[in-house]
């Protein structure tokens, strides 16, 4: 197979907007089933599980694990909380972290971004590494 799926395509091109907004449950689960169980790899990209409810982090969970593929690849974006942890205990796993340089870069740009915040710490550069502090502070194990 060298294209996307027939099933997969419709759920993108229903989209009213590009890019999509996140597609239903149901409508991805249906698109898997309808794969054929012949292909050998199939890829499945889950950014930030972990700010899905737990119902549907287990509802995703439960069907990515019953898959009728013999090659699933999985690339999955989380925190590292101990349930995915136990979950994919088996599978390889690379943490990857902000740094406080890369959230210090970020928050500046969203600053310089932004002329309501700018105005407000436009003179008082105190401030201005206060918020990234702070930040930086929130966003450990981010």
């Amino acid at each position: 197979m060298d294209e996307i799926p027939d099933d997969i395509r419709k759920i993108y091109r229903s989209a009213p907007t590009k890019p999509p907004p996140l597609p239903s449950l149901k409508s991805l689960f249906s698109a898997f089933e309808a794969l054929p169980s012949t292909l050998s790899t199939v890829f499945i990209v889950l950014d930030a599980l972990d700010e899905a409810s737990e119902i549907v982090q287990d509802h995703i969970i439960e069907k990515i694990q019953k898959l009728p593929f013999p090659d699933i690849r999985l690339f999955c974006t989380s925190r590292p909380w101990d349930k995915f942890k136990d979950t994919f205990k088996d599978l390889p796993c690379t943490e990857i972290k902000a740094t406080d340089e890369d959230i210090t870069t970020f928050v500046d740009a969203q600053i310089e971004g932004s002329s309501r915040v700018l105005k407000l710490v436009k003179d008082d550069e105190e401030l201005r590494k206060e918020i990234v502090s702070e930040i930086i502070d929130k966003a450990k194990g981010m």
